[in-house]
């Protein structure tokens, strides 16, 4: 599952010990496998996961994904972290960093150059188009 975030959400004491509960947050695009009978029944089998869909065609999440990919490639891939203190600042020295130089996104082909390589990859994979 894409972008997956744990949160912590109750904390409780048993036999002497701690106990952790993690309740699963995913946010996920709005594709219809996410949503067949069999993934809504281990849901129903699994409280602690909440699904979370964005806008279908919600070419926005694109964005977020690549600049995820960035920080890993640029800033964590090769690191080694000894510390979450470390960690943390090495992630707020990128976004410092990316921010001082940031520029937007913006799509490099048109719709028509997207569809046309569509089309194009369908025919190769024997699609009817």
């Amino acid at each position: 599952m894409n972008g997956a975030i744990g949160i912590v959400t109750a904390v409780g004491a048993r036999r002497g010990e701690l106990r952790v509960r993690f309740d699963e947050r995913e946010v996920l695009d709005n594709l219809s496998t996410h949503k067949t009978p069999s993934v809504m029944r281990w849901l129903v089998r699994h409280p602690r996961f909440h699904l979370h869909f964005t806008p279908t065609h919600a070419s926005w999440l694109n964005m977020v994904e690549r600049f995820f990919g960035m920080l890993t490639q640029q800033a964590l891939q090769r690191g080694s972290h000894d510390s979450v203190a470390q960690l943390r600042n090495a992630i707020g020295e990128f976004i410092d960093a990316h921010n001082e130089s940031s520029r937007p996104f913006r799509w490099t082909k048109t719709a028509d150059a997207i569809l046309d390589s569509l089309s194009r990859f369908g025919r190769a994979k024997g699609f009817r188009i």
